[in-house]
């Protein structure tokens, strides 16, 4: 076992005047301490980048699915566009009611309102991509 002799030097009062001298406080370290702790700082670092790297993807796959949501949103948006069209045309041939009409238009602002919103999630993700990334400051 080899030893190593380790000073610690710190700042000591002199009897309250305010004084100050460096005092050194010899410790004897082992080697195998030493390697120990260089081995938990290995362990650490190996668990900070591991979890980095998860953040990494699980931010990428939030985006990738923040981008497909909304191609989704906006065939959906289209779809009830069509819908009003047909619900307003039967509704002016006098072929449906007015409660027809309005379920078309609450689903077609609904649709909309899922488009803004899939649109406004897909940059969050990506801000949030870029943070994991350390591209962005907190």
């Amino acid at each position: 076992m080899e030893l190593i002799l380790e000073k610690n030097i710190c700042e000591k009062k002199v009897k309250g005047i305010g004084i100050k001298r460096k005092a050194e406080h010899p410790r004897l370290v082992t080697a195998d301490s030493r390697a120990g702790s260089q081995k938990r700082s290995e362990k650490q670092t190996q668990e900070l980048s591991d979890a980095i790297g998860h953040n990494v993807r699980i931010a990428t796959l939030s985006a990738q699915t923040a981008f497909w949501r909304i191609g989704v949103a906006e065939a959906f948006q289209n779809q009830t566009t069509q819908a009003l069209s047909l619900a307003q045309t039967r509704y002016k041939l006098g072929l449906s009611s007015i409660v027809e009409l309005s379920q078309a238009q609450l689903q077609s602002t609904q649709a909309t309102v899922e488009a803004v919103n899939a649109r406004f999630d897909q940059l969050l993700t990506l801000r949030s991509l870029d943070y994991a990334r350390g591209q962005l400051a907190p």
